[in-house]
């Protein structure tokens, strides 16, 4: 495999590619002389501990060699059972450090399972997914969400959609400033609107983009008026990035309105607002990136038992891959907390999440806690059903008293008209004594 270089290891680039020529010239003693040849790195780059990231290839060895004294074994002679016994004796390290224990052992047992090392070639994608099996602790928890979910709905719509397709597992920690392919304006019925047809408006836009896995649509609804009004020239006439190549440089092409002017979307500026937003509601800052947000949502979809080719073609990844395993861990954990609801061990309304209701009357986003709409409509369907209940009860007493008032004035106008009939019959004496005995005046 070639090594691939990021722009952080560009200035380091030629010493990584010297040291592994080194690597490959080793002899039997390969632990030795490694870790000489790390120390002399470490020297001649005075980098002290904490700022030696640059070099990702080195620390991974370093991490290695690491476990190699703890075990008291060559390469050639790990097991899985080993590297266990590294993480259960470094029980007080970090997340992050057993993530790369476990990462450094996987690469141990399979570029080194031999005595002879042969070439040290390995390839570190950054974004690249290489474990398995990820903890609780990483993902946000239920409150957690509903917090951010809370706190994101009062800025824009624009900064909440984006929020929400970071949930959906919509969006990848690189595909922020990947080139747009092509875009349709479409109608409530999917109908296209072509570009100058100012007598329609569009509601929604597809974005093609050149993603990791080839072309795959993406739709957006919440800038659809911004690049319409942008692109046929509504409001910002003349403007000087009109017809420059900048605006296909991104997905998010338009976050604020043409008429003060246009800012692209980076990846910079989005984890910038999400760190931030963590910060102030006391959230761990390493739950809120763009790629966590996109473990979050692919492990909620398979809470929801989503199928596993449904998930893949939904977040782009390869049908029939691997990928999926890491968030089929996460999943089953949940499914056997339900178990142990069914047999007493927790409550079973403390692990369903609370989540925001909208109003089915106009549509507002509420807060999960909420019962009624600000429109005054009732969220709550308990409420609701209750609700509903006592109404038809009332309508139903109601109803049944005007059929009965109904039915006595039928009769007394039926019982009316028969004494107007026995009177036409009588004569005027009999009808005087009639009355009379009723009490009646003549």
């Amino acid at each position: 495999m070639s090594l691939k270089y990021s722009e952080d290891y560009f200035k380091v680039g030629k010493k990584i590619k010297r040291m592994k020529q080194a690597f490959s010239k080793l002899g039997s003693n390969f632990l030795a002389d490694s870790e000489k040849l790390i120390e002399k790195h470490k020297e001649e780059q005075s980098i002290s501990g904490k700022n030696f990231g640059l070099v990702r290839e080195l620390i991974y060895l370093d991490k290695g060699l690491q476990i190699a004294k703890i075990i008291q074994k060559p390469f050639s002679e790990f097991t899985k059972a080993d590297l266990r016994k590294v993480l259960l004796e470094k029980k007080d390290i970090s997340n992050s450090s057993k993530r790369m224990y476990r990462l450094v052992g996987k690469l141990v047992l399979k570029q080194f399972n031999s005595s002879e090392l042969q070439g040290f070639d390995l390839e570190f994608p950054c974004i690249k997914e290489t474990i398995n099996e990820l903890d609780e602790d990483e993902i946000l928890s239920d409150e957690e969400f509903i917090l951010l979910l809370e706190e994101w709905r009062k800025k824009s719509i624009e900064w909440f959609a984006l929020f929400l397709m970071g949930i959906q597992g919509c969006l990848r920690s690189g595909e922020y400033n990947l080139t747009v392919s092509s875009f349709k304006f479409l109608k409530e019925n999917d109908e296209e609107v072509r570009l100058g047809d100012l007598t329609s408006r569009p509601v929604k836009m597809n974005v093609v983009i050149k993603g990791k896995t080839g072309k795959r649509i993406q739709r957006h609804t919440w800038a659809t008026k911004y690049v319409w009004s942008y692109l046929n020239g509504i409001g910002c006439q003349g403007h000087p990035l009109k017809f420059d190549k900048i605006f296909l440089d991104s997905p998010f092409i338009v976050l604020n309105d043409c008429y003060y002017g246009l800012r692209q979307m980076t990846r910079e500026a989005f984890v910038k607002q999400l760190k931030n937003t963590a910060r102030r509601l006391n959230i761990n800052v390493e739950k809120v990136t763009p790629r966590q947000l996109r473990h979050l949502g692919i492990t909620l979809l398979k809470r929801l038992s989503w199928p596993d080719a449904v998930i893949q073609k939904h977040v782009g990844q390869r049908i029939g891959g691997r990928m999926l395993q890491r968030y089929t861990h996460i999943a089953q954990k949940t499914t056997a907390k339900y178990i142990d609801s069914m047999d007493g061990f927790f409550n079973k309304d403390e692990l369903k999440p609370k989540l925001p209701d909208t109003c089915k009357k106009c549509g507002e986003l509420n807060s999960p806690f909420s019962s009624v709409c600000v429109c005054g409509n009732r969220l709550d369907e308990r409420i609701v059903s209750k609700v509903q209940q006592t109404e038809l009860k009332e309508l139903k007493e109601k109803l049944v008293k005007i059929e009965q008032e109904r039915e006595k004035d039928r009769q007394n106008q039926e019982a009316l008209l028969k004494l107007m009939e026995e009177f036409q019959k009588m004569s005027k004496p009999q009808a005087i004594k009639i009355i009379q005995k009723a009490g009646l005046k003549a």
